[in-house]
């Protein structure tokens, strides 16, 4: 250094740049002092200090920028000749865009910023997006993600800079680069070849080294002119893309690899965010509130709900009033926001503010706010509108002229998209949809306890209109959007309030759901948020009624899915297991095991049912809830434990496994018993996969000692498989003899269990254990093994060898070793093109490493060499030939499971797996991967067509139907025949695939769908459950129903009443003659005047007489 510094002051001036940027001054003393001239030593001593660390920092002025860095000659020097250097500065001045201003920063509700690393994001993978609420975690996923790469060097291998783009941004550009330009770049002076050069990189879709973030497609994806000027950037290689779930995909962009769902918080997270920001009493209680309130358990998992509770928990609201209902508790959360808002809005009755404790006395002070507030709401739900822009709050300011969006930005219910643009292009939306709906039931109410019609806007003509109370219940009661609204309805009155009870008594009258779970579920959400205890008797008398109901679904031949859920009460289940006989018990058993908690009262009913003589069954389900819920003592769960049926024991123990805590006594016990364990292997490593005490350790060991069995022993070994087991010398030296015992099935466990979890063994201990290791084939334990030595620096002569082997070593059962060999390979940059081709090479059993090698590569999006996916695709050829064996046919199908991790294959391939399929070999495997590709080439959608058109169809053509018939329109004579061919084998489960193919048809004709009407009554539940799913969907039912007999009608009805089980979209009812039905997918009715279809419709859905010439007569 010395030597070369001598030589060159341009290197010294260097060292000293680095030296100082990156905070290191020690360095700059390895420099030899600067020889000085006479003059020099006249001076006064200053040196120069140039720094990396704040390049071009935005928060200097432009001169201070220039003193700092302009006149640097070496930083001016690399900027304008060194492309390196010009990167570097570039993705200096991209990193501190986002890091210097609030760009980053996560806002509390009570206007604090939450430092990101206390965000938490759950992102599950899922293969159809289901509609969430709007803006969860969207924006805060680009800010986890920028935060983590600038500061926490997530991705860095990877990629060289992450740029992050709100796509709302780009509206007023005609390029993104434009908008980096202006937005970024143009703040900062001297920055223009460092532009220059960073677009370049940008603009070249080959580089990979650039991560695009791009947020909100849902924000321009109604724009198409805006989708078409930006899908080169939408359509990169390596882009992030956030949306909202619901949105309508544009067809000009192309399929992403993977989706995922932000979710919020996980459980333990919810735990960590309420200890970080509440005191550790309010903490303790507001986890009992969401543990209580199951409505609350979902809710808590949005981040800003989370904190809304937070915020008002801390000044004590629960001391105020106990908080049992989700509308007390967001009645809180609005006193708490509105004393927070009010001054802001109105100073001049800040003073006054201070004094009040309730809605009430709030209200008075701003009663214009509070009313546009709700107004806004109700508008929004009723149209379906969550964000509200520019020219919808015009029209509502033309009816609250002194509103402006002044009010809005002060108002803590509701946020801007996007505070740094314009007003104009500015959309409001409340914190969560549950704040609307919440809002929007006080503006219900209000013109409820009034007695006026609901006052809203026409949102086509802007208007103002009105709506019948009365006639919205009735209409809207068992609508999905507004479920939360009517409980904040119900709860935001008092249940001694007159204006409650006529409101419960709207709710009953007609129309009423006849399907019965539908209207029963809205009663108990309802009335889960309604005091009991000061309840009017004739509300008693509804909510008693509505029990007796649930009773009455408990017993019925169909489970009732929403039973599980804590709103409904204990009292039937408690009637239930008390009046119920044996048999009968058995759904109350399964709903109460899904229950968060359950009470005293309960819990001593359950205890009677496991001591009383009923069925092994209904005690077993009883043992279950034993272990689930800790009402029940340790001496009671020991005596499930101990009780000689296996079912019993089994429920037992299976429930105990996901308590958090379990105490020494029932441990120790568990130990005694672990012989009943020897066919629940999965039961007992999930019981004991805790931190076991020393009492309960020592007790294993002694057992390991005394027993002779080795089955016991091998239980041991993998109960004691933790870390901290394996640290404890006495366990240690049970494995070391487990490792020298004749049992070879012991030993392999031994030693699979202590290469786990010793990922930190010394280099001595491994090589000893290698050489214990068996000579068979490779093992997962000899990867895992290797995996540990080379983390340490070490790779055995020839394992690398072995890794690859294991590509080799057979299909079945070894696919966690070929995982976790590739996963090495990969790491260790060895899984590449090159490589690949050449271990392909040199493998002797070149079917099973290509097939193997193909499914990793295509399940991991890499590139696979063409010499191995021609191979794959030559195994199939071969199977194709007319001599072929049961191994190659075995081969043939691997093959294809490994092509079908590629959803756009090539013509060629797919040509032959088409030309499988139509030969009927692995055909069901060859259906599988054509119907999966996302796009099939015409001419092989041309010649299935041409295939289908033939006569004699047969298994193959109902799998080439299922295929086709979602991609291209079928023509009537082919329908035809296809329904024809079902309708004379209706039981093969081939042949129904075809029914598939018509489902997805845009029409079906009306003497088809009259056909398949058949397979209703079909004793094939797939055949009719399938034939129920078309004529749902195609069906003119109003038209068709009238012809069919009655036992088509209970098989259509019947299914539908099972479905409401399950699903509160599913609704029927009578009004104005008709009988009306209402599903998630669409809604029809059809007439009921004559007797005959009155006849029809009361025995398909099971209706007594005297409720059919009552309620019917009444309702026509």
């Amino acid at each position: 250094m010395k030597k070369l510094c001598k030589e060159c002051d341009f290197t010294r001036a260097w060292v000293t740049l680095v030296a100082e940027s990156a905070q290191r001054p020690k360095w700059k003393t390895a420099l030899p002092p600067k020889r000085k001239g006479m003059l020099s030593r006249l001076r006064r001593s200053k040196e120069a200090q140039p720094q990396l660390k704040s390049i071009f920092g935005a928060t200097q002025t432009r001169d201070s920028r220039q003193e700092s860095h302009g006149d640097s000659p070496l930083l001016q020097n690399a900027m304008q000749t060194c492309g390196d250097a010009q990167l570097f500065y570039a993705d200096a001045i991209i990193a501190q865009y986002y890091t210097e201003g609030k760009l980053l920063h996560v806002r509390r509700i009570s206007g604090d910023d939450v430092p990101i690393e206390n965000c938490y994001i759950d992102l599950s993978l899922i293969e159809d997006l289901a509609e969430r609420d709007t803006k969860i975690n969207q924006t805060t996923l680009c800010k986890k993600i920028t935060h983590a790469f600038l500061r926490h060097g997530l991705w860095r291998s990877k990629y060289d800079r992450i740029i992050w783009i709100p796509l709302r941004n780009l509206k007023n550009y005609q390029t993104f680069e434009l908008f980096i330009e202006q937005e970024v770049f143009g703040k900062i002076p001297y920055s223009k070849p460092l532009w220059e050069r960073l677009k370049n990189k940008l603009c070249d879709f080959q580089d990979c080294r650039s991560l695009f973030i791009l947020d909100g497609l849902d924000e321009i994806a109604g724009l198409p002119e805006k989708i078409d000027l930006f899908q080169y950037l939408l359509n990169r290689q390596d882009v992030i893309i956030t949306s909202r779930p619901h949105v309508v995909f544009p067809s000009k962009l192309k399929g992403y690899d993977l989706e995922i769902e932000t979710v919020g918080f996980l459980d333990d997270q919810i735990e960590h965010y309420v200890d970080r920001v509440c005191s550790k009493a309010d903490g303790l209680q507001i986890k009992n509130f969401i543990e209580g309130h199951w409505m609350m358990q979902g809710l808590m998992r949005i981040p800003i709900q989370l904190d809304a509770l937070c915020f008002a928990w801390e000044e004590g609201i629960q001391r105020v009033r106990p908080l049992t209902t989700m509308t007390a508790l967001y009645q809180a959360i609005e006193i708490k926001l509105w004393k927070k808002d009010i001054p802001r809005l109105d100073p001049s009755v800040e003073h006054k503010v201070v004094k009040c404790h309730n809605r009430p006395q709030l209200a008075l002070q701003i009663p214009d706010v509070i009313e546009f507030i709700q107004y806004i709401a109700f508008f929004g739900l009723y149209n379906n509108i969550t964000e509200f822009d520019l020219s919808r709050r015009e029209e509502i300011y033309q009816k609250f002229p002194e509103m402006s969006d002044r009010v809005l930005d002060e108002v803590s219910f509701l946020r801007s998209s996007d505070a740094s643009s314009s007003p104009r292009d500015q959309d409001y939306y409340f914190l969560h949809l549950t704040f609307q709906e919440y809002f929007a039931a006080r503006h219900v109410l209000q013109s409820w306890k009034e007695r006026k019609d609901i006052p809203t806007l026409d949102l086509h003509s802007g208007d103002s209109i009105s709506i019948s109370a009365d006639d919205f219940i009735g209409r809207e009661k068992y609508n999905g959007q507004y479920n939360i609204m009517w409980r904040f309805v119900v709860g935001s009155m008092s249940s001694k309030d007159l204006d409650l009870v006529r409101l419960f008594k709207q709710i009953e009258a007609k129309p009423r759901d006849l399907l019965k779970p539908v209207h029963i579920r809205f009663l108990v959400h309802c009335f889960s948020e309604v005091d009991e205890i000061e309840e009017r008797p004739d509300l008693a008398d509804l909510r008693r009624s509505m029990e007796r109901h649930l009773v009455q679904l408990m017993n019925g031949d169909y489970f009732v899915d929403f039973l599980r859920e804590m709103e409904v009460p204990e009292r039937p289940f408690l009637q239930a297991l008390e009046e119920s006989e044996p048999t009968q018990q058995k759904p109350a058993l399964a709903a109460i095991k899904s229950r968060s908690h359950i009470g005293d009262k309960l819990s001593r009913q359950i205890w009677t049912v496991f001591q009383s003589d009923a069925p092994s069954s209904i005690r077993a389900q009883a043992a279950a809830l034993i272990g689930r819920f800790r009402n029940f003592s340790s001496n009671e769960v020991l005596s499930a434990m101990f009780d000689p049926n296996d079912d019993i024991f089994n429920n037992v123990m299976q429930t105990l496994t996901d308590r958090n805590h379990i105490s020494e006594t029932i441990l120790s016990a568990a130990v005694d018993l672990l012989p009943r364990f020897r066919r629940l292997d999965n039961v007992r490593d999930r019981f004991f996969a805790r931190r076991l005490p020393q009492a309960t350790v020592n007790k294993l060991v002694a057992r390991y000692h005394q027993t002779s069995n080795n089955t016991d022993k091998s239980q041991i070994l993998r109960i004691l498989d933790s870390k901290e087991c394996l640290n404890i010398p006495d366990i240690h030296r049970i494995f070391v003899q487990a490792f020298q015992d004749p049992d070879r099935n012991l030993r392999s466990i031994a030693f699979r269990i202590f290469v786990y979890n010793r990922g930190d063994l010394p280099i001595p201990d491994c090589q000893k254990l290698l050489s214990k290791m068996p000579s068979e084939p490779i093992r997962q334990s000899k990867v895992r093994m290797a995996y540990i030595l080379n983390n340490q620096g070490i790779m055995p002569k020839g394992y690398l060898d072995h890794l690859w082997r294991s590509f080799e070593t057979g299909l079945s059962g070894e696919s966690a070793t070929r995982d976790l060999a590739f996963e090495m390979l990969r790491d260790a940059s060895l899984w590449s093109f090159d490589e690949l081709a050449m271990r392909f090479d040199q493998s002797i059993h070149k079917d099973i490493f290509a097939i193997s090698v193909t499914g990793l590569t295509f399940g991991h999006h890499l590139d696979l060499p063409g010499v191995i996916l021609s191979h794959c695709v030559g195994i199939l050829e071969r199977t194709l030939s007319d001599e072929i064996s049961s191994v190659d046919e075995e081969l043939s199908e691997d093959a294809i499971v490994s092509l079908m991790r590629c959803y756009s294959l090539s013509f060629d391939v797919i040509q032959i797996v088409w030309q499988l399929l139509k030969a009927g070999k692995v055909s069901f495997r060859a259906y599988q991967l054509l119907k999966d590709q996302d796009c099939l080439p015409d001419r092989i959608l041309r010649d299935m067509n041409s295939y289908l058109e033939e006569q004699d169809l047969t298994e193959t053509h109902f799998l080439t139907l299922a295929v086709l018939g979602p991609r291209v329109t079928l023509s009537d004579s082919l329908i035809e025949s296809a329904v024809f061919a079902l309708l004379q084998n209706p039981g093969d489960e081939d042949w129904t695939q075809g029914l598939e193919g018509l489902l997805f048809q845009p029409g079906l004709p009306s003497w088809a769908l009259e056909r398949l009407a058949v397979l209703l009554i079909s004793t094939h539940l797939i055949v009719a459950d399938n034939a129920k799913r078309i004529l749902r969907k195609h069906a003119d039912f109003e038209e068709m129903l009238p012809r069919l007999d009655v036992e088509h009608w209970t098989e259509i009805f019947q299914g539908l009443l099972v479905e409401s089980y399950e699903d509160a979209n599913i609704l029927c009812y009578i009004q104005g003659g008709y009988f009306h039905v209402v599903l998630p997918e669409r809604s029809w009715k059809v007439g009921i005047e004559q007797l005959e279809q009155r006849h029809k419709l009361q025995s398909a859905l099971g209706l007594d007489d005297i409720y059919q010439t009552e309620r019917f007569a009444q309702t026509i």
